[in-house]
């Protein structure tokens, strides 16, 4: 049993080193705008996440930043400014966190504020079963998942996902 749990914490030991490996790797960001930005307080980081090639000209990190369990407008705020600032621009959501209409209106804030678009982030979200949501009826599940996926839309006041 020791020996399962020592081996255990290692692999937890090199994920977390991995990945934070992975998100502390700060490169400058050019923005062909305004040149070089990365004197002092102005610096801007990106992360050296990698990318996956998941469409023709799409590419999509590989590491994003998970909600679940931030609730509320200045929670979401607050993680999400440090999400973007630290160089995440994938951003992971569910219908069951209950957060997308904070999500959206916090990324109308901190997109233009970092010269940031939609374009430059991913969001993605779930579509839940029926039997994990409270009203199915009104609450986007796999029972409709058109409309389901209409109203995610609409509540992350975005046009894809």
């Amino acid at each position: 049993m020791a020996l399962f749990m020592q081996a255990n914490m290692w692999r937890q030991f090199v994920i977390f080193g991995l990945f934070g490996l992975a998100i502390c790797e700060e490169v400058c960001h050019k923005d062909s705008k305004e040149g070089e930005q990365c004197e002092g307080s102005n610096k801007i980081h990106q992360s050296a996440v990698k990318m996956v090639k998941i469409a023709e000209d799409v590419l999509m990190p590989e590491i994003g930043y998970g909600t679940w369990k931030v609730v509320g407008d200045e929670p979401i705020y607050k993680v999400l400014e440090a999400a973007l600032d630290s160089g995440y621009r994938l951003i992971d959501t569910a219908v069951v966190y209950s957060n997308h209409r904070s999500i959206a209106k916090a990324l109308k804030t901190l997109l233009p504020e970092r010269k940031l678009s939609r374009k430059d982030i991913f969001i993605t979200t779930k579509i839940p079963t029926v039997t994990s949501v409270r009203n199915p009826e009104e609450e986007p599940n796999l029972r409709d998942c058109k409309n389901g996926v209409k109203k995610m839309l609409s509540e992350l006041e975005v046009e894809y996902i």
